[in-house]
């Protein structure tokens, strides 16, 4: 296997990788593959670290490395098996079809749960939408919703045909088509979803943007009545509302208006009863009694966002990940998607003396004798999910600490990962799952 060095000497890459992928070695015979762009990372055990160091493949183990290189091709630590080239095109008749102005031709799928937020961020987005000088062709089997800039008819009838041709690459996909350009593929809910953010006129890096879950989907299903736009540093930030009361604490956060810019929603205020509910995603973020405790919490979350990456090492790791703070001053940090369960069970965490923060990152630095979060208090162990593959056995601690750093929030670099190996490696983790972990904070 061909093997590059990198600038940083212990991240060795070997050439069929993405070239974002980065090599860590977490002891002699242990380590992980992590992208630097996107949530991916891989345990590598010691036969695998030996072939990602580069040594040769030994007679009778290249069923088990092609096991391996498949695995992580799927996870997008490798390259299509064909190089950099290789994957899907853009259908070659979209090559010789002439648009007036620029459009946007996707795939969807009515079960599709990066689909489902698509949809539901364009309806809430439905006055930028309007105004854009663009055309949307959202293509669904033989339904066809048209969006944006009025199309020519014989454009409408002949386009749809792209979203089926493309379909099979997995939904959401699309196609942009430009007067006088190549046709250019999207694969995914993030390409979409940016190159829609700059047909309305912003550069997709200046807009918050956050890959949906099935639970994102669920909480973004039913209409908003409100939409605003807020700043989190140099970046925008969409926060939608449901009711009066929400659509008011929402409203105090805006900021001057960008246009008609397209701005997907990330945080989400509702009051359906009693209590201020803030949603991050498809997690609950906090319940809130007062208006006023919802528009602080809800400040917060958006200046949370800023300075969002990792950066190089340098500075404080960013985590995507909760953290709960005693009223002794310790702390653990907990999966992301345990946030809605903890926060729905704040009472009785309240009762043994924890809090949940409703931060949406979590940020390390180095302390004395562990880690510190930004406020500098210490954190003293990580609750981790009981999964296949976390639990007792060879290189368990190994596995666990991979499963941590992949928290990273993206992007980062190979430096800001080693720093957070170092920081994450020293604590002790708790396996089990949600429920075992609300049982282990209240002591029943």
């Amino acid at each position: 296997m061909d093997v590059r060095p990198s600038a940083a000497g212990r991240a060795r890459v070997p050439a069929e990788w993405h070239p974002r992928t980065t090599l860590i070695e977490t002891g002699d015979d242990a380590g992980m593959f992590l992208r630097c762009d996107v949530p991916a990372a891989a345990f590598l055990a010691p036969r695998a670290l030996d072939w990602a160091r580069g040594a040769s493949v030994p007679v009778g183990q290249e069923e088990a490395y092609a096991r391996c290189l498949t695995s992580w091709r799927a996870a997008g630590l490798a390259l299509p098996d064909g190089g950099p080239g290789a994957g899907p095109a853009v259908p070659a008749w979209l090559r010789y079809v002439g648009v007036p102005h620029p459009v946007l031709v996707v795939a969807m799928a009515a079960d599709c749960t990066f689909c489902r937020q698509l949809r539901a961020d364009l309806a809430a987005n439905h006055a930028a939408v309007r105004r854009l000088p663009a055309s949307v062709l959202l293509v669904d089997g033989d339904t066809v919703t048209a969006l944006g800039k009025p199309l020519e008819s014989r454009l409408f009838a002949e386009l749809p045909r792209a979203g089926a041709d493309i379909r099979p690459f997995g939904t959401p996909s699309a196609v942009r088509l430009r007067p006088y350009a190549e046709p250019v593929l999207l694969r995914g809910f993030d390409q979409v979803t940016a190159a829609l953010v700059e047909a309305g006129g912003l550069p997709p890096g200046r807009v918050v943007s956050e890959a949906p879950s099935s639970c994102s989907a669920g909480v973004a299903a039913a209409p908003v009545d409100a939409l605003i736009t807020a700043r989190a540093g140099g970046r925008l930030i969409g926060v939608a509302a449901r009711g009066e009361e929400a659509a008011a604490v929402a409203a105090r956060c805006a900021r001057a208006a960008e246009g008609d810019a397209y701005v997907p929603v990330t945080l989400l205020v509702e009051r359906p009863e009693r209590l201020f509910l803030l949603y991050r995603g498809g997690e609950l973020a906090a319940r809130l009694r007062t208006e006023r405790q919802a528009y602080e919490v809800l400040q917060r979350l958006v200046t949370g966002f800023a300075g969002q990456g990792s950066g190089s090492g340098s500075g404080p790791a960013v985590l995507l990940c909760g953290a709960v703070v005693h009223e002794d001053g310790r702390a653990l940090l907990f999966p992301r998607h345990w946030m809605t369960h903890l926060v729905t069970h704040g009472s009785r965490l309240a009762r043994a003396g924890w809090h949940v923060r409703p931060d949406p990152f979590v940020r390390l630095r180095p302390g004395p004798s562990g880690p510190l979060l930004a406020d500098a208090v210490p954190v003293t162990g990580v609750l981790a999910e009981r999964a296949r593959g976390l639990g007792p056995g060879p290189h368990a601690r190994e596995r666990l600490l991979t499963h941590a750093v992949n928290w990273a929030a993206r992007p980062t670099a190979p430096g800001a990962v080693r720093q957070l190996v170092g920081l994450v490696g020293v604590l002790p983790f708790h396996i089990g799952t949600r429920d075992e972990a609300l049982a282990f904070l209240t002591g029943r």
